[in-house]
């Protein structure tokens, strides 16, 4: 998982015009970044390890953002946690939506 998140760091500062975490680009560009890793994680889910992906993820989001963009942790956990569930259902489901129209749904439904 740690490699999984400097792996995604990494890609992120080499992607210009992402925007706040829970913009459009942004949701787009994590949808389609952690599909390569997609056997990971339904790997994980599949043998009841969900808590570790939802720990992990949690970790990454307190760690990595930015402190000014961070309204309350509780923002931080609903998204952290809505992101990785749509995220491992789209995957389950065979992806019959495209990222953008994943993305699309998400922010429609957010603030942004």
């Amino acid at each position: 998982m740690k490699e999984i998140v400097a792996d995604y760091l990494k890609a992120r500062k080499n992607t210009p015009g992402l925007g706040n975490y829970q913009e459009y680009s942004h949701v787009v560009f994590s949808l389609k970044f952690f599909d390569q890793y997609k056997t990971f994680f339904l790997t994980m889910t599949q043998n009841g390890l969900h808590s570790i992906l939802m720990d992990g993820i949690n970790e990454f989001m307190l760690s990595y953002l930015p402190k000014e963009t961070v309204q309350s942790l509780y923002d931080i956990y609903y998204y952290a946690g809505g992101l990785l569930n749509t995220f491992l259902k789209w995957e389950e489901n065979g992806q019959k939506e495209s990222a953008e129209e994943v993305a699309r749904i998400i922010c429609q439904h957010t603030r942004v």
